[in-house]
């Protein structure tokens, strides 16, 4: 019999706002809106022109306030980059909940129908190792025998509020679902392949997170593919459609048996060279799924700039990666999924970056600009040199097992990201030459505080910390 699901919620539902990843409201005390707040060195140009984050428009540089007293403000990020307008509608939209939502379970199909957008049901994770929900479906005594989810007619988003539907093989989405929000079929480890109809505008952040896909049809008109998206997946190949506008941050991250990424030759945002990805205007590297063995992968000349994670994987050995005259920008973690046996090489006419000691500089040796695999020789120790200035946004983004951190006196700014990812332990000693500090410089670190000036700051929250 169906089950009428009450209107226990109100007919409207803020959506997380973090949709396809990077693009988030402020949150930090309205700090980031206030270019007095931000504290920098006048020769941090060489920081802002050689680095990128994961964004897809660049914000204009805040004027520069160095105060003379240590405060809280000190250490603060630069303004967020706001979402182009024409991407709004479906990158952050808050859809109606569906007050008439009621679902069906025969024969191991799930079915649910509805007008609006399904209500978010957050697992909740007990102390005793289990996890539940409050969605509805959840308490029904044939729910983990669910095979199919089947969206009917009418939903128009698909959230995060299947928790424990580990079994499902199969999702068919209705005509009518425009969005698919962050994480709607995580861990659905058993779901090998799904199409994603025409309908669908926006995929948002790791929705097919550490799911068991190795198939994905991606229809004309999906229009955003959002950060992480195909995260921990089986997928050996994607075709992106002349319709997608933008590849939000990485969706291929960690997505580890991808070797090609193939975009329709319409596309008007992207290209696709050999299984690479490409701005359409071949300005920047957006996605290099793998270098095989025995293999040299070149960067076209004319390339400006390394994308995000711009380098999935690579063989062990035998592996070169040449970089072209005209590369000034490398972004966050662009070689943190490298091997440390690989050769990394730059043109000789480059005139803004050299490579020396495993890792990327500024032409000046001021700025480091990316690490590459592994930094240091000594085990679990980031070292860096004297005389370096600025370390750079992403520069150690998403290097692991270091466990700790040296900084060298003179240093005068931290990027944003510029250590995101890394599990540290302890303490990190701030040299007090250093007067710009991104607050998301050290986040994921946890049990790890950083000593400034006789005070502690902890890592995920440095403008809340005196």
């Amino acid at each position: 019999m169906k089950k009428l699901i009450a209107s226990l919620l109100s007919l409207t539902m803020v959506m997380s706002l973090a949709a396809c990843g990077s693009y988030e409201e402020d949150d930090s005390n309205g700090n980031a809106g206030d270019a007095s707040d931000i504290i920098t060195s006048s020769s941090d140009d060489t920081t802002t022109t050689t680095t990128t984050t994961t964004t897809t428009t660049t914000a204009p540089e805040p004027e520069v306030t160095v105060p003379t007293e240590t405060t809280t403000e000190e250490i603060v990020s630069e303004p967020d980059e706001e979402i182009p307008d024409e991407l709004v509608d479906y990158n952050m939209k808050d859809y109606p909940q569906a007050a008439d939502l009621a679902y069906t379970i025969e024969d191991g199909v799930l079915t649910i129908t509805g007008n609006g957008a399904i209500p978010q049901y957050w697992p909740d994770f007990g102390e005793d190792g289990t996890t539940t929900t409050n969605a509805p479906w959840f308490g029904d005594e044939d729910f983990a025998d669910i095979h199919t989810i089947v969206f009917g007619e009418g939903i128009t988003l698909v959230t995060h509020s299947f928790t424990g539907a580990e079994n499902v093989e199969r999702i068919v989405l209705s005509s009518t679902v425009e969005t698919i929000d962050s994480y709607a079929f995580s861990n659905f480890i058993k779901l090998k392949e799904i199409t994603i109809p025409s309908t669908v505008k926006c995929i948002r952040e790791q929705a097919f997170w550490n799911s068991g896909l190795e198939k994905i049809t991606i229809e004309e008109g999906v229009e955003i593919i959002g950060n992480g998206v195909f995260m921990g997946t089986y997928l050996t190949s994607i075709d992106i459609p002349a319709s997608v506008r933008l590849l939000e941050g990485m969706p291929f991250e960690y997505a580890n048996e991808l070797v090609e990424v193939n975009v329709a030759q319409s596309n008007e945002y992207y290209t696709s060279v050999d299984g690479s990805v490409y701005t359409k205007d071949m300005k920047t590297l957006v996605y290099c799924p793998y270098v095989a063995e025995s293999e040299e992968f070149v960067v076209p000349e004319g390339v400006e700039e390394l994308g995000y994670k711009a380098f999935g994987r690579t063989a062990d050995i035998d592996v070169t990666i040449s970089l072209p005259s005209t590369l000034t920008t490398i972004g966050g973690g662009a070689f943190s999924n490298t091997s440390s046996r690989n050769k990394i090489v730059i043109s000789e006419d480059n005139k803004n970056l050299i490579v020396d000691k495993k890792a990327i500089y500024s032409a000046d040796m001021e700025t480091l600009v990316a690490a590459l695999m592994p930094y240091s020789g000594v085990e679990n120790t980031i070292k860096v040199p004297d005389g370096v200035k600025h370390i750079g946004d992403g520069a150690f983004e998403g290097f692991t097992c270091y466990e700790q951190i040296v900084l060298p006196e003179g240093l005068e700014s931290v990027g944003k990201h510029a250590f995101a990812g890394c599990p540290f332990v302890g303490e990190i000693k701030i040299p007090d030459s250093v007067t710009y500090i991104d607050e998301e410089a050290l986040v994921y670190g946890d049990d790890t505080v950083l000593i400034y000036k006789g005070n502690t700051y902890d890592c995920y929250s440095l403008y809340q910390l005196g």
